[in-house]
């Protein structure tokens, strides 16, 4: 692939090293935003979740009103072709992962006649309603975490073990009786009730710089180490750390996934996804809309389901006008590699099956792995399939699956 091609990237507008950048809260303002319980039980956990989620929709406006209109990723893929244009190419050869995977389907939309070759990693289904999209999602993080659990029971010493002939503690969310010691669903329940604990009486964090290692913290930990399976032994570290009531490691791999820094300050990661997200989709403004969405989720996906869906209600107040749910199909437009793991937590393997489907000239090839996408990320047969896809043009049979 290097000696085919230069490897150009870039920082969509708004986005890192863009000018002007997004800019929304202060860091000791997102700290406490990303701290909040948003596992709300009753009315007054509520109230919490919508203030914050207001004050981060006034803050953007606040700050970054000029902006926010011209974020979304139809125009971010405009860009993508001026880039082009000023690389002398006449036509594009992309490599998109994750919500690359949306702004490269919106570049074939848009100018299908200038497509070379596309592989869309990791991919993101532009057609799904937006909360059932964060339902979705959270499905994936669940999946992703049986798997690790399986990891983990295989091995010593893991900490999501319970004791030979008892369940797990206490009941379900649903009132069921706890599931059998040792398997997946008690490991499950182990980590939910630690989570439940948590937002009531927070960890220890030995990072001694203010953060609280509550219930919040503590998911955004787990969700981080299930990005990659190179991560799954930091996640077993930090899981005995928690159950020993020590929440530093999963307070760190949380500030991993949201580019904190260790002054406390923050990368615009957070801002940017919020802004960008609460443009692209329209977003209900009735809390009763999001209620009932994040009910649906909690049964869909016990432990991530509510919290992904009250993780965007800022875009129930957001300052401007999101565009209408597309339809991308990209008609003229050469052959489009989509391809999807089949335990990837944020994009999960079913948006690549629908993309592929989505798209007229779409080519779905999947892997038969974890972590979020696939290309370069250990297998074989898949970069050797997408480096012949870029390099040759060589277009695989759809529906191949590596393992």
């Amino acid at each position: 692939m290097l000696a085919r091609f230069d490897i150009v990237g870039f920082d969509p507008r708004g986005v890192a090293g863009s000018e002007p950048a997004l800019a929304c809260m202060t860091g000791p303002q997102l700290d406490k935003y990303l701290e909040t319980d948003d596992t709300p039980a009753n009315a007054a956990q509520l109230s919490v979740v919508v203030a914050q989620s207001k004050l981060y929709a006034a803050r953007c406006a606040q700050n970054s009103a000029a902006l926010l209109p011209y974020v979304g990723t139809q125009n971010a893929a405009r860009d993508m072709d001026v880039l082009r244009a000023a690389l002398g190419e006449s036509q594009l050869t992309y490599l998109g992962k994750s919500y690359g995977t949306y702004l490269g389907a919106w570049y074939a939309q848009l100018f299908p006649r200038r497509v070379r070759a596309l592989v869309l990693d990791g991919a993101v289904d532009p057609d799904e309603p937006s909360l059932q999209e964060d339902i979705t999602q959270a499905e994936g993080f669940q999946v992703a975490l049986r798997s690790f659990t399986a990891w983990c029971l295989a091995a010593a010493g893991c900490p999501l073990q319970t004791s030979p002939g008892q369940t797990s503690p206490g009941r379900t969310s649903a009132g069921r009786p706890g599931a059998p010691a040792g398997s997946a669903q008690a490991a499950t329940e182990k980590l939910q009730a630690l989570i439940v604990r948590a937002n009531s009486v927070p960890l220890a964090n030995r990072l001694g710089d203010g953060q609280v290692a509550d219930g919040a913290m503590l998911l955004s930990g787990v969700a981080a180490a299930l990005y990659s399976k190179s991560a799954w032994p930091d996640l077993k570290t930090g899981l005995a750390g928690a159950f020993a009531g020590d929440g530093t490691v999963l307070v760190q791999l949380a500030n991993f996934l949201y580019e904190r820094n260790p002054n406390g300050t923050y990368a615009n990661l957070a801002d940017a996804d919020i802004s960008i997200s609460c443009l692209d989709r329209p977003w209900p403004r009735s809390l009763a809309s999001w209620q009932a969405a994040a009910a649906a989720a909690a049964r869909a996906a016990p432990l991530f389901g509510a919290p992904n869906v009250w993780g965007s209600l800022p875009c129930a107040y957001w300052p401007v006008p999101s565009y209408p749910l597309p339809r991308i199909r990209a008609a003229g437009a050469r052959p489009i590699l989509v391809v999807g793991t089949l335990r990837d937590p944020a994009t999960p393997y079913r948006w690549a099956q629908a993309l592929a489907g989505d798209l007229s000239s779409g080519v779905l090839l999947g892997w038969n792995g974890d972590g979020h996408t696939a290309y370069g990320e250990g297998s074989a047969c898949v970069d050797a399939v997408v480096n012949a896809y870029l390099i040759s043009l060589s277009v695989p049979r759809s529906g191949m699956v590596c393992s």
